[in-house]
């Protein structure tokens, strides 16, 4: 009778460790798949958000996402204005006139504050270094500072087109001996199928009107 009493207790011992033992291995095993889980993400623990709420790490990543088109949106228009600019400026050099005067010169006989014999101008009109054909005589204007307005500018009577952007004008007036300078202004339009574009230039004139020769 004993002996089966303890046959009895030594099965019993033995199930209840099997028990125990099966218990502890599901605690493992699910502990392990939630570690998993959590590491899913190239093997990185992310602790923000928890297990059944992937949709709170999908609206962060959207929000990640339109702060970068945001940004890239903000450098885009700022590239944008920049080339403005810089269109702006390659057009205000594409249409300003670079022009260059010679005063052909005269003996005090020629031309005196006795003798009003006109002031002869070669002038050269170019643009990005190429001479500007084609101009007229209306395209040309002159404006005498000193002494003021004693000298002017007569138009078709005393204009010559040349080649290359050559050109020759006369300047008339009422002649003092004095040192004269003006300014001459050049401005033509031309058009384009988006727009009528008009260049411009300018450049100093000077010369000196001596006293007549004694007698």
């Amino acid at each position: 009778m004993i002996s089966n009493r303890i046959v009895a207790i030594a099965i019993c011992a033995t199930m209840g460790i099997a028990t125990a033992t099966q218990s502890d291995l599901a605690f493992a095993k699910n502990k392990n798949a939630s570690q998993t889980s959590e590491t899913a993400n190239n093997g990185v623990k992310n602790d923000s958000y928890p297990n059944g709420r992937p949709w709170l790490a999908m609206e962060s990543d959207f929000t990640e996402v339109k702060y970068r088109i945001a940004a890239v949106k903000k450098d885009t228009e700022s590239i944008l204005h920049k080339l403005g600019k810089i269109s702006d400026d390659i057009s205000a050099l594409k249409n300003t006139l670079d022009v260059q005067v010679s005063v052909q010169p005269a003996s005090d006989e020629q031309r005196n504050d006795v003798n009003d014999a006109p002031v002869h101008l070669f002038v050269q009109v170019t643009r990005n270094g190429v001479g500007v054909s084609g101009l007229s005589a209306d395209d040309f204007g002159y404006t005498n500072s000193f002494p003021l307005n004693d000298a002017s500018y007569c138009g078709n009577a005393c204009f010559i087109a040349g080649e290359n952007g050559l050109y020759a004008l006369e300047l008339q007036g009422d002649w003092v001996e004095a040192s004269y300078a003006g300014t001459l202004n050049v401005q033509f339009t031309t058009s384009t199928k988006d727009s009528d574009v008009t260049s411009t230039g300018t450049s100093l004139v000077t010369f000196d009107i001596p006293a007549a020769p004694a007698p």
